[in-house]
């Protein structure tokens, strides 16, 4: 975990010594507010929560069951700065600072049960057939290296770095915090929210509208996983899960 906070502590140093040189190199910088709107969801590129099974029991009486994921709203807005490598405009940069609200959704469907579990069992059991919603505050600092060779359509990617501003989403409630209440106590897993720092990439395409306005598409992904949860038996290896997400963002160039 240290040597996780190490990685990103240089990763904010690096961030801001590389937007400090470009900004100072730079014979002009463009100042820009931006805003979006898509949707994330919790999930890994080849699994999904609902691939596991979960299951509850005390003595010969048990309830098995699983937990769909859905996505859920992103929105954000914040301010940034952008600049060209070269006069011609073709390879550009930004930097900037969101606040970012994102989320997903679980839904507990019970699949087989028997005989009558003790009542803390029953009391520590997800509410079955009801969505739970989680969204959880951030704020967003994206780095993105723009290639824009026909002044039409560009392509952008980079880095995304989170600090998540409200709660851990496994504290405060028993026996794993929010998700806990919704993946319920099972004698099978443990989930795990990483928690505050986080890591990210994204990669899209852009359009600019005029001089003032650019369209951006993009497809964002934790690199480290946000949500693991842990199989009772330590030989089974840990499911990893990430944010993924797709989102629409739009910038106005500001006259600073």
């Amino acid at each position: 975990m240290m040597s996780y906070y190490k990685l990103i502590l240089f990763s904010l140093i690096t961030v801001l010594l590389f937007a400090t040189k470009l900004a100072f190199s730079q014979k002009k910088i463009d100042w820009y507010a931006t805003a979006g709107l898509g949707i994330t969801s919790m999930r890994n590129f080849s699994s999904r929560i609902a691939d596991l099974d979960f299951s509850t029991y005390a003595g010969d009486a048990y309830i098995a069951y699983r937990v769909k994921e859905n996505p859920n709203y992103m929105v954000s807005a914040g301010i940034g700065v952008s600049g060209d490598f070269n006069e011609d405009g073709i390879f550009g940069w930004d930097a900037g600072l969101n606040l970012r609200s994102a989320g997903f959704s679980l839904t507990a469907n019970l699949q087989e049960s028997k005989g009558e579990l003790p009542d803390f069992l029953q009391e520590s059991l997800p509410e079955f057939g009801k969505t739970k919603s989680f969204q959880y505050l951030s704020l967003h600092v994206p780095i993105s290296i723009n290639y824009n060779p026909f002044k039409v359509v560009g392509l952008t990617f980079g880095a995304d770095i989170y600090f998540q501003t409200t709660d851990r989403l496994t504290e405060r409630e028993y026996p794993y915090g929010q998700i806990g209440r919704s993946l319920g106590f099972s004698h099978s897993y443990k989930p795990e929210y990483r928690h505050p720092f986080q890591v990210g990439g994204h990669v899209g395409i852009f359009a600019p509208l005029g001089k003032k306005v650019r369209i951006d598409i993009t497809l964002n992904s934790d690199i480290v996983s946000r949500l693991n949860v842990s199989y009772s038996n330590p030989a089974v290896s840990d499911w990893k899960f990430r944010e993924l997400g797709l989102a629409l963002n739009a910038r106005y160039y500001l006259d600073w």
